[in-house]
């Protein structure tokens, strides 16, 4: 096999997460796990062949910038 994506730019890809088997509770575990506490912080997710989660988070900038301009 080769690695699963779960999340790509901050979306989570639901129909992989289910044939993964996996629930949304998991996936967030496993982003906790690696400091990361939301999605969208996640550049891309991957589910690897080992069954560990692998995730990337996205640049900082490209996270803060959704709350500039109030």
């Amino acid at each position: 096999g080769s690695p699963t994506l779960l999340i790509h730019n901050g979306k989570v890809l639901v129909q992989n997460l289910r044939r993964e088997l996996l629930t949304h509770d998991d996936l967030m575990a496993a982003l906790r796990r690696q400091g990361i506490l939301a999605v969208e912080e996640v550049h891309v997710a991957l589910m690897e062949e080992t069954g560990a989660i692998t995730a990337v988070r996205k640049e900082r900038s490209a996270v803060s910038n959704h709350s500039s301009g109030e």
